[in-house]
């Protein structure tokens, strides 16, 4: 589902990239892997993503508000300081 995408999966984390020669040592230490480079522009898109396959995955009873365009992801904005942002906009 859509809750818990930044809460849960990345609030507070320090993230790496699973390929990283360190990764596993830094899980050990609290750490969560991606599969990309953690960057602000990386990590809007995957949020961006997550948010498009939890609104694919609503119950039946709901499809019918993105079908008929009741609901519609059009931008996510992640704020790396109070000037700085990475935008993902469909």
């Amino acid at each position: 589902p859509i809750y818990g995408i930044l809460d849960q999966e990345y609030d507070h984390y320090f993230l790496v990239d699973e390929k990283d020669s360190r990764a596993e040592k830094l899980k050990t230490l609290g750490a969560l892997t991606v599969p990309f480079e953690p960057t602000a522009e990386n990590l809007v898109i995957s949020i961006a993503t997550r948010i498009q396959q939890g609104l694919r995955d609503l119950p039946n009873g709901m499809r019918g508000l993105l079908t008929g365009g009741l609901i519609v992801l059009e931008q996510v904005t992640l704020w790396e300081t109070s000037t700085s942002k990475a935008v993902w906009m469909e």
